[in-house]
C-alpha cells in the first residue's frame, strides 16, 4: 500500500494527559471531517488499538476533545452538538451529555467548539458555537447551569487549579468566566483581527493571547488590564506556555516550525 492511503487527515484538534502514560493510551486526536477520534499511545510513538466513534444518530465529524486529570476518560464533541464521555482503557462509551430543553436531542444546538474538565472529575463544561457556555455533572451528566456568552464563541480554555474559564468569541473580546460563582469577571479588548490561540499561565495569573493582526497580548487576570504585548512579522496560530513560565512556544501562518521563545 501506498502511504498515502493509511494516513489520516489533517489533525482539528487534540489533547493529552501525561499521568496515566505507562498505563494506556494518552494523547486523542480529532481529524477533518472524520466522525470517530483516534488514541495513541506515547510512550511507544503508536496508534492505539480502539477508535472512539459516538453513538449520535446522525454522524457528524469531531470538533473538539478533552482528556479528564485523572487520565481515565475523553470527552469528544462533534459538529453536530453530541457530546460523549469514552473509557480510554477500553475504549467503551461512558454516556451521553443531553440538554432535553435543545431540539436536537443533543448537548448544543450548534457545533461544539471546546469541552473541558475540571481536576476532580466533578464538572464538564462545554461551549456551542451560537454562544452558550454549560456546565455538567460529569458523573451523572446532568445539565447544571448555563451562561451567555452574547455571541458565536470560537474558543474555550479552562483554568484548573481557580476555575477560570476564558473564551474567544467573534466580536473579539476574551471573556473570563468564574465557573463556581457562575459569572462572567473579566472581559479583554484590544485584538483588532481574529484571534487564533489563548492560553493561562500555570499559575492563572496571565492570560496570553494571539492574534491575525500580527501581535501576541498578555493580560493580568488579577490586574485585570494588558500588561506586554508583542508584535510579530507573520501571524500566530497556536501558542503554549511552559509550566515554569519561561518559554513560550508557537507556531505562525504557513510556517512549517514551532518556534521558541
Amino acid at each position: 500500500m501506498k502511504v498515502d492511503e493509511i494516513k489520516l487527515k489533517p489533525v482539528v484538534a487534540f489533547d493529552c494527559a501525561e499521568i496515566r502514560e505507562r498505563d494506556w493510551c494518552n494523547v486523542v486526536t480529532c481529524h477533518m471531517d472524520t466522525p470517530r477520534a483516534y488514541v495513541w499511545r506515547l510512550q511507544n510513538f503508536v496508534l492505539g488499538e480502539h477508535i472512539l466513534t459516538p453513538c449520535s444518530d446522525n454522524q457528524t465529524p469531531i470538533k473538539t476533545c478533552a482528556i479528564s486529570a485523572c487520565g481515565n476518560f475523553a470527552v469528544l464533541g462533534t459538529e453536530g452538538g453530541w457530546i460523549e464521555r469514552f473509557n480510554l482503557q477500553s475504549g467503551i462509551s461512558r454516556g451521553s451529555y443531553i440538554d432535553i430543553n435543545e431540539r436536537s436531542s443533543g448537548a448544543h444546538d450548534s457545533e461544539v467548539v471546546g469541552v473541558a474538565c475540571d481536576a476532580t472529575n466533578t464538572l464538564m463544561m462545554s461551549a456551542g458555537y451560537r454562544g452558550d457556555v454549560k456546565i455538567w455533572d460529569f458523573k451523572g451528566r446532568d445539565l447544571k447551569s448555563r451562561l451567555e456568552v452574547g455571541c458565536s464563541v470560537v474558543k474555550l480554555v479552562y483554568h484548573r487549579s481557580n476555575g477560570l474559564l476564558a473564551t474567544v468569541a467573534d466580536d473579539m473580546v476574551l471573556r473570563v468566566f468564574d465557573i463556581v460563582a457562575l459569572r462572567i469577571v473579566r472581559k479583554f479588548e484590544g485584538h483588532t483581527d481574529r484571534i487564533t490561540d489563548l492560553c493561562f499561565s500555570e499559575d492563572g495569573k496571565w492570560l496570553l493571547s494571539s492574534s491575525m493582526d500580527g501581535s501576541l497580548r498578555i493580560w493580568d487576570v488579577i490586574l485585570a488590564r494588558q500588561i506586554d504585548a508583542v508584535q510579530v512579522d507573520v501571524a500566530i496560530t497556536a501558542l503554549s506556555l511552559s509550566p515554569n513560565m519561561d518559554v513560550l512556544a508557537t507556531s505562525h501562518v504557513d510556517q512549517n516550525g514551532v518556534f521558541l521563545w
